[in-house]
C-alpha cells in the first residue's frame, strides 16, 4: 500500500514537471499536501483557462477624419477716409484766418519797415486783430552795417524801444518776441560794393542767433527801386536785384529761413513797379504794402498748416 502511495506521487511529480511549462496541472495531479490559496485556485481552474494563451486586444480604430475645414477669409480693410485739408487761398489771407501766428512777432528793418507799422496801425483802427499782435521796429536810414555792431551808433539812426536808443538785439529782447522778420539792405546796396554787403548780414545774423537764442528770424529779401532812382545812383537793376541771391546763400549756411518776394512788386524790367511805389524811389503805396502783407501771411499759413496747398 505505502509502495502504491509512493509511486502515485512520483508519477503526479513527474506529470506536474512536465506540465509545468505549460501552466496546467490536471486536477487529478494534486497532492495529499494542503494546497495555498493560490494553488488551491489554480488546481480548480479548468485545463483550458489555465494554459489559454493571453490574447492581443485588437488595436481601437482611429476615427476617419472627418475632414479639413476650408480657410476662412480675411475681409479685406476698410478704407480709412483721409481729412481733406483746406487749401490757402487769397481769400483766406486777406481775411487774415492765420494773423495769430504774428501775435508774438517783431517785424526789424529800416523806413520800409517804418512805412509798413504805419500802415497796419491805420488798418487796426477798424480792424484791432490786423496782422494779430506784430510790433515794427523800424529806422529811417538804418543799415545792415549800423544793425551788426548791435550798439548804438547814431542816437539819429538807432532802434528805439519806449523811448530809449537800444542795439538791435536788445530791441529784440525787450519786445518779448519770439519771431523776427528782417528787412534791410536798401541803405547798404545804394552806397557800397554789393560785395562788401554780404559781410554784414552775415555777422548781424550771427549776433541775433547769439543774444537771442529763442527767437526764430526770418530774413526778407531786399526790394526793387525805381528806374529813375536807379539812375541817380548810377546802379544796374539786374545787379541790384542779385543781391538775394547772395543773401538767400547766406540764408541756407546760416540754417535761417529766407522770404524772397522782392519779384512780386517788379515791373516787367526788374524795377520796382510804378503801382507798388509811393514816391519816386523805393517806399511802398498802399497796393505794395498789401503784396508784403500778403507774402507774410502766406509764409504764416504754410508753417500753420504744412499739408495744405495754395491755391490763389
Amino acid at each position: 500500500m505505502q509502495r502504491k502511495r509512493i509511486k502515485r506521487l512520483f508519477d503526479v511529480c513527474l506529470l506536474c514537471l512536465l506540465l509545468l511549462p505549460f501552466g496546467c496541472v490536471p486536477k487529478d495531479a494534486a497532492v495529499e499536501t494542503e494546497p495555498s490559496a493560490d494553488a488551491a485556485a489554480f488546481l480548480t481552474a479548468s485545463p483550458i483557462e489555465s494554459c489559454a494563451v493571453p490574447q492581443t486586444p485588437a488595436p481601437t480604430e482611429t476615427p476617419a477624419p472627418t475632414g479639413t475645414p476650408a480657410p476662412t477669409e480675411t475681409p479685406a480693410p476698410t478704407e480709412t477716409s483721409v481729412p481733406t485739408v483746406p487749401p490757402i487761398t487769397d481769400a483766406r489771407l486777406d481775411a487774415g484766418e492765420f494773423d495769430a501766428y504774428f501775435d508774438e512777432t517783431v517785424f526789424i528793418g529800416d523806413s520800409l519797415t517804418k512805412t509798413l507799422g504805419n500802415y497796419v496801425r491805420r488798418l487796426r483802427q477798424e480792424n484791432p486783430g490786423f496782422l494779430g499782435g506784430a510790433q515794427f521796429m523800424g529806422v529811417v536810414n538804418m543799415s545792415a552795417k549800423n544793425a551788426c555792431t548791435n550798439r548804438v551808433v547814431d542816437k539819429s539812426i538807432a532802434f528805439q524801444y519806449r523811448g530809449a536808443a537800444v542795439s538791435v538785439t536788445e530791441c529784440i529782447n525787450r519786445s518779448g518776441a519770439k519771431r523776427v522778420f528782417l528787412l534791410l539792405g536798401v541803405n547798404d546796396l545804394d552806397c557800397r560794393a554789393m560785395h562788401t554787403i554780404g559781410p554784414y548780414f552775415e555777422q548781424l545774423i550771427d549776433v541775433i542767433r547769439r543774444d537771442c537764442p529763442d527767437v526764430e528770424l526770418i530774413v526778407q529779401g531786399v526790394l526793387p527801386i525805381t528806374e529813375r532812382y536807379c539812375r541817380e545812383l548810377k546802379k544796374d537793376i539786374s545787379t541790384w536785384n542779385s543781391f538775394n541771391d547772395t543773401l538767400a546763400a547766406i540764408c541756407r549756411d546760416r540754417d535761417t529761413a529766407f522770404l524772397n518776394f522782392a519779384d512780386q512788386v517788379m515791373d516787367e524790367n526788374g524795377y520796382l513797379a510804378a503801382e507798388y511805389c509811393s514816391d519816386r524811389d523805393y517806399h511802398l503805396s498802399e497796393a505794395g504794402e498789401q503784396i508784403w502783407i500778403r507774402a507774410v501771411r502766406l509764409y504764416a499759413a504754410q508753417h500753420l498748416v504744412p499739408d495744405a496747398a495754395y491755391e490763389p
